[in-house]
């Protein structure tokens, strides 16, 4: 009778710790009767768990690592970063250039963001829209977020620049270019007018 109870209290024992989350206990009996079946079976068990368990933990710390390097680089882009989640608007991640360019003025960039956004969540491609506030502009350029071999559209990432820069550079560039062609024209129009007199007066 001890030698049926003893391997029964083991592998009891065993199924209690398991049970209780220690997935590396292992009854160990090794008899040829149905007892001995059962714990290998159970012992098989176990050890599969606890490769699935160590598999997940392995694969959400490689998660974990991906998340914080992508939320650095969010966090440490020069230009304005927002993430819209496909799933919920509320879930939104701002870096503190895009904080700071949205708070100017909230209302203005709130229906230009989901303006934008809604372009590229319709049209599943890129979008942009330049935005003028108290003579500074902006160019807000959004992009599907897509993961997984099947590129499933899980949000938007919009990039806000500003390019005032540029805005500014390329209009004084026109204002040049429209102020030499008048220059050039004036005087072509007078020679063009002395020619012609000239031309009637030695017909005359």
């Amino acid at each position: 009778a001890q030698s049926l109870s003893l391997p029964i209290q083991r592998l009891t024992q065993t199924a209690q710790a398991v049970s209780s989350g220690d997935l590396d206990q292992q009854s160990n009996i090794r008899s040829g009767d149905e007892i001995g079946i059962l714990s290998r079976s159970f012992d098989h068990m176990t050890r599969t768990l606890a490769a699935q368990r160590n598999a997940l933990e392995e694969a959400y710390q490689v998660q974990e690592r991906e998340a914080a390097f992508l939320g650095a680089v969010l966090m440490s882009t020069a230009d304005g970063t927002v993430v819209f989640s496909q799933e919920s608007k509320e879930d939104t991640r701002l870096n503190p250039v895009a904080s700071q360019i949205i708070a100017a003025n909230y209302s203005v960039w709130l229906s230009t963001l989901s303006e934008v956004a809604n372009q590229v969540l319709q049209n599943h491609k890129p979008a942009r829209q330049t935005v003028e506030i108290e003579r500074q502009w902006f160019e807000a350029v959004a992009a599907p977020v897509r993961m997984g071999d099947d590129n499933e559209e899980i949000g938007v990432v919009i990039v806000l620049r500003d390019v005032t820069d540029q805005v500014l550079t390329e209009r004084m560039r026109t204002a040049f270019i429209m102020q030499i062609s008048h220059e050039l024209r004036t005087p072509l129009t007078s020679m063009k007018g002395y020619i012609d007199l000239s031309r009637t007066m030695l017909s005359d």
